[in-house]
């Protein structure tokens, strides 16, 4: 059953109780949120489209959570592109479906049993923001990192446009250097080596 928010914000499980990341490694579960309402910074509720909603969630249930390959035809659009992190936000890192599947292929044999809390969805006219955290267990295959099963935490904001009911481009900005850090392949600001 889908968890909701509190006044303060907070995620809830259905029972009611509140919960934290702790909370959520301890019992192995994620917490969800009710993508429905979104206090604004003026204290308006924000209802994003529910067919907005739909995406975001099948987004990270269906490709990034569930690894199915076969929803990206149901998801993206024959003329699909996504653009990298960083600079301009004209950088394409992906464009069609295929390409897309081929690169989705590689992130979910690299990171396995991944973890997905999606925190904001606001969306407006034809685009979709989503702010989003997850975890996941390297298994190597990024920039020649070795892996030692590390349990990494990942963080970004995607940016959808959304074209007949289709995502038709994403901007991605994720926590890259950060998940390269916990990867032991960049020193982390502060940390003495041994």
């Amino acid at each position: 059953m889908p968890s909701r928010r509190t006044s303060e914000n907070t995620p809830t499980t259905h029972s009611g109780e509140q919960t934290t990341d702790a909370h959520c490694s301890a019992t192995g579960l994620a917490p969800q949120y009710d993508l429905h309402r979104y206090p604004s910074p003026k204290g308006e509720i924000t209802i994003p489209t529910r067919q907005h909603q739909q995406i975001v969630e099948r987004w990270f249930e269906d490709l990034f959570t569930r690894a199915d390959l076969s929803a990206v035809d149901e998801l993206v659009s024959a003329d699909f592109v996504a653009y990298g992190t960083g600079g301009d936000g004209q950088s394409i890192q992906t464009r069609g479906p295929d390409a897309f599947r081929e690169w989705l292929r590689w992130y979910i044999s690299s990171f396995t049993d991944r973890e997905w809390t999606v925190h904001d969805v606001i969306s407006e006219g034809d685009k979709v923001v989503a702010r989003y955290s997850g975890w996941a267990t390297y298994r190597g295959g990024l920039l020649e990192i070795p892996s030692a099963s590390q349990r990494v935490r990942e963080s970004g904001i995607l940016i959808y446009r959304i074209e007949g009911g289709k995502v038709a481009a994403i901007w991605s900005e994720m926590s890259d250097l950060q998940v390269v850090m916990q990867l032991g392949a960049f020193p982390v600001p502060g940390r003495q080596e041994e």
